[in-house]
């Protein structure tokens, strides 16, 4: 089973997959080029930052996890981090670090070398995957809060509450913070100081990631309805 988000890179598609593998498959004839064994199955998305691709925070059975970098060319491992529980957030790359979620926090990674560089955290598990903009970063957590946290330090900037896990994705544009709940709502927030600007209900919970385009939010929810 593939629930992982395809990234394409260099005339390939990199998918996890359930298998406990990622596959790299040439875009025009759709064969394999290579595949690395992660000892657990994946759902979140690979990213790929020059020529290194990030992938993995899936579960194992001792209730450990892994993050990958894997030569984006062959497939080599370059390094791997070994953290605590389970989490399908998806790592993001930005200024020589990797921000991904944990089981109960968020890490920051040196990109090259897989060192720890700090890390955050939260009451819950980190299933959102994490916007980095202007040096902060943005994320969900299931313990129902959102946070802004310095991308340099890892220190709180502010968080704001809702009334159920956040495992959505945050985007932000125009000064504004976009994100789902389980709470039924898509909320947009003041993305300097954490205060809300509005609320909107759905019929169901919000889980997916919202996108921005001239002005419109578009964003999914699980009433089998997408909203603009």
């Amino acid at each position: 089973t593939v629930h992982s988000s395809p990234t394409l890179a260099i005339g390939m598609a990199i998918v996890g997959s359930s298998d406990q593998n990622i596959y790299a498959v040439d875009l025009k004839t759709g064969a394999k080029v290579w595949e690395f064994a992660l000892d657990m199955g994946i759902s979140s998305a690979p990213t790929v930052s020059g020529n290194t691709v990030y992938v993995g925070m899936g579960g194992t059975s001792n209730f450990t996890s892994k993050l990958y970098a894997l030569d984006v060319v062959t497939g080599a491992k370059q390094w791997e981090f070994v953290a605590d529980g389970i989490s399908i957030s998806s790592p993001t790359v930005v200024n020589g670090k990797v921000y991904v979620g944990g089981f109960n926090n968020l890490y920051a990674l040196d990109a090259k070398k897989g060192t720890k560089l700090w890390e955050f955290g939260t009451g819950a598990g980190v299933d959102s995957s994490p916007s980095v903009v202007d040096g902060v970063v943005y994320v969900g957590s299931n313990d129902y809060n959102v946070y802004a946290l310095d991308a340099e330090t890892g220190a709180k900037k502010w968080n704001f509450s809702t009334g159920g896990e956040v495992s959505s994705s945050p985007t932000v544009s125009g000064g504004s913070l976009y994100i789902g709940s389980f709470d039924r709502k898509l909320y947009a927030v003041n993305s300097q100081t954490g205060a809300k600007l509005w609320e909107f209900r759905t019929d169901g919970p919000v889980l997916s990631s919202p996108s921005v385009s001239n002005g419109v939010v578009f964003v999914a929810s699980n009433d089998h309805k997408m909203y603009a």
